[in-house]
């Protein structure tokens, strides 16, 4: 406003700012709180009753308390050396439980091996904290919004100007605008409003003498109201996207625990390789006694020319050979280590040689193929994953069903007017409600065809129907897994029987062959007999190395195996008693999941039948 007092504009000003801001506020507050439904509703995760709120960001909690790994930079990481003698280092007997709460314990980035390499598998374990808070921002859509605003306008126009409604006048005025709003939406799809927001025109001319327009102040208070009939009506379909923002967080917890128990069955592989490779080396180093003496004796004869220099020289051409299979199992233990630490979260050295200190499992399995079927169905990451996705596509079917209804709208307004010299006075009109304004009323729309609701609900259907057949291929191929696993491990049991009686017999053939061939019997110390000894023995060195090797080979396969069944399960980390904070499982069983049996073949589990 402007006077032509000096100064005066600026007191209208700062009386208006004071008094309305203040009251109108005031007012807007008190309003939206007494106002049913303005407090805020509790929503329930999509698994059990729960509040929301009283679900913590997961994170992995272990029964073992075990210090952190601190991280480490990569300056100062320290590398194995090319020439180094991992001999001389000081072993470290590690249990196959530490090295599982090692590798968890520096699981920022979820590890797998693959291969021969380990690799990050895109997982983290802050990825469920950065879902939740997308969560989060789904639930913030029906919080209320405050809204206050002013605007001040100054005009100075040439004589003569009409303006208004086309009074001619001084061309000179001032005028503001103070506006301030309360909205909240409702999960029903409607909303109400209460805001203070008075009319403009009426104006202040500095050096009229007009008493209509010198000057004036409007007060005004609206309540209003929009709620939706058809289409956005509902609270299923407003709670929507609500509902698969908190699936999609369900399913970065699954992910979560898919990742760690690819994590746990890697440590366990690359723990068991480890072994089978120090195994290998020391059955070398065993043999390589033997093969050192055939050396010798070999060398003593010729002296003694007791034999010829081509068998001095098969001795020696064998005596290399192990040597050169040494070395390469040297090798092969080294790169074992060196994923295993890789896997851990360990440096590549650290002055010591791990050594596995379990022994590995060698009893035969017994279990029940149905029932780890149904174990896998319930528990198995992938499987629940893939239910969650259904639910997802559930909500966008029901979201694109209603919005193929036509748009149906009641509205309702109620407003409270106040004109005075002074903002007070008008504040006080306004507020005793004298003269009041209402409306109500209803708008329909609907767009002719609807060509786009159906072309939207018609994906939304078959989306659905993909994602419910792609849960049944990952049955199928669950079944189909679980029983190529069992396959697997009764071949591998009865390849490790015959493995120990191949070890039993080349230790009882090399007592006899090194007997033989160091005290050969009377009357046989003829050429071909020292020949056919010598050959004998070389051949029982031999089987007795590769016997020894390939029994920890299979054992260490499996092992693997063993591990790789509970991690199909879903059931490889309660084997080691850790557990996911906020562990989706216990939500899952409380929604007592339906396994549908007719998509679980019968004849898959008829393994066994016939033998």
């Amino acid at each position: 406003m402007r006077s032509s007092v000096p100064g005066r504009r600026i007191d209208i000003l700062w009386e208006t700012l004071q008094r309305v801001v203040w009251k109108g506020v005031l007012l807007a507050g008190v309003l939206g709180l007494i106002i049913p439904g303005c407090h805020s509703v509790p929503l329930r995760n999509s698994y059990d009753n729960r509040p929301l709120s009283s679900i913590t960001p997961q994170s992995l909690i272990l029964q073992d308390d075990l210090d952190i790994v601190p991280p480490v930079d990569l300056p100062q990481i320290p590398l194995p050396p090319v020439a180094g003698t991992p001999e001389l280092n000081e072993t470290w007997p590690l249990s196959l439980r530490e090295a599982v709460n090692i590798a968890l314990r520096n699981s920022e980035i979820l590890r797998t091996l693959d291969g021969e390499d380990v690799i990050s598998s895109g997982v983290t374990t802050f990825d469920p904290g950065v879902v939740e808070a997308s969560r989060e921002a789904a639930v913030a859509a029906f919080d209320a919004t405050l809204k206050v605003g002013y605007s001040g306008n100054q005009y100075h126009q040439p004589p003569s100007t009409f303006f208004g409604p086309g009074i001619p006048a001084n061309a000179r005025r001032d005028d503001g605008t103070l506006t301030a709003s309360l909205v909240k939406p409702w999960m029903t799809g409607g909303s109400a409003s209460v805001a203070y927001n008075p009319m403009t025109g009426y104006l202040f001319f500095p050096d009229g003498t007009s008493g209509i327009f010198n000057p004036k102040h409007t007060a005004t208070f609206e309540i209003s109201a929009r709620q939706p009939l058809l289409k956005g009506a509902g609270l299923e379909v407003n709670r929507a996207p609500i509902r698969v923002a908190q699936l999609r967080a369900d399913q970065s917890v699954w992910d979560v625990k898919q990742a760690t128990l690819a994590l746990v069955r890697s440590v366990e592989e690359a723990y068991w390789n480890l072994q089978a490779a120090q195994a290998a080396l020391r059955a070398i180093d065993d043999v390589l006694p033997y093969i050192d003496d055939v050396v010798h004796i070999q060398e003593e004869r010729l002296k003694e020319e007791r034999t010829i220099r081509a068998e001095l020289a098969k001795a020696r051409a064998q005596q290399a050979t192990f040597r050169q299979q040494r070395i390469n199992a040297r090798s092969e233990a080294l790169k074992q280590e060196l994923l295993l630490r890789n896997l851990m979260g360990l440096p590549p050295e650290n002055g010591l040689t791990i050594v596995p200190s379990l022994q590995p499992t060698r009893a035969p399995l017994a279990a029940d193929p149905a029932a780890t079927m149904r174990i896998a169905a319930d528990n198995r990451p992938i499987l629940m994953s893939q239910r969650l996705r259904i639910r997802i596509r559930e909500m966008e079917l029901l979201v694109a069903e209603n919005g193929l209804k036509p748009q149906l709208d009641l509205q309702a307004l109620y407003r409270t007017n106040g004109l005075s010299d002074n903002v007070g006075e008008s504040l006080s009109m306004a507020l005793k409600n004298q003269y009041t304004d209402w409306s109500a009323g209803a708008n329909f729309s609907v767009p002719l065809g609807r060509r786009a609701g159906r072309a939207n609900l018609h994906a939304a259907e078959l989306i659905l129907s993909r994602e419910r057949l792609l849960l049944r291929q990952e049955l199928h191929a669950t079944a189909h897994r679980l029983g190529d696993l069992f396959r697997q491990l009764d071949a591998a049991q009865n390849e490790f029987g015959q493995a120990e009686i191949r070890v039993r017999e080349t230790q009882e053939w090399l007592k006899g062959a090194r007997s033989r061939y160091e005290d050969p019997p009377p009357g046989a110390d003829g050429q071909d007999w020292l020949l056919l000894a010598l050959n004998d023995y070389l051949q029982a060195i031999r089987s007795a190395a590769d016997a020894n090797t390939e029994v920890a080979l299979i054992l260490a396969r499996y092992n693997t195996l063993l591990a790789t069944l509970e991690e199909e399960q879903g059931i490889l980390l309660a084997s080691y008693d850790i557990q996911l904070d906020g562990d989706p499982i216990q939500s899952a069983r409380a929604t007592s999941w339906k396994i549908e049996q007719e998509l679980i073949e019968p004849s898959v589990w008829d393994l066994r039948e016939g033998e």
